[in-house]
């Protein structure tokens, strides 16, 4: 569960996108390409198992919730 501030809301995550917002915290400025690359090794999946497209997803459901701003590929 993440609580927005800004706004005094809740938002539920789930773990992948828990973990997306972390490493954002952690290297902000990274492209999706990127984010994925620290993901995939983060979670100990394969790029198969957790594709690109669906980072890309999160991505783009935080940016319209304002949790994060619209990302580069």
């Amino acid at each position: 569960m993440l609580f927005d501030a800004l706004v005094g809301g809740t938002h539920l995550v789930n773990a992948t996108a828990a973990e997306l917002l972390l490493l954002i915290e952690e290297a902000p400025g990274l492209t999706t390409g990127e984010l994925h690359a620290r993901l995939v090794a983060r979670v100990e999946a394969s790029p198969e198992a957790l594709p690109l497209a669906a980072v890309d997803e999160i991505l783009q459901w935080l940016a319209r919730l304002n949790i994060v701003a619209a990302h580069g590929a």
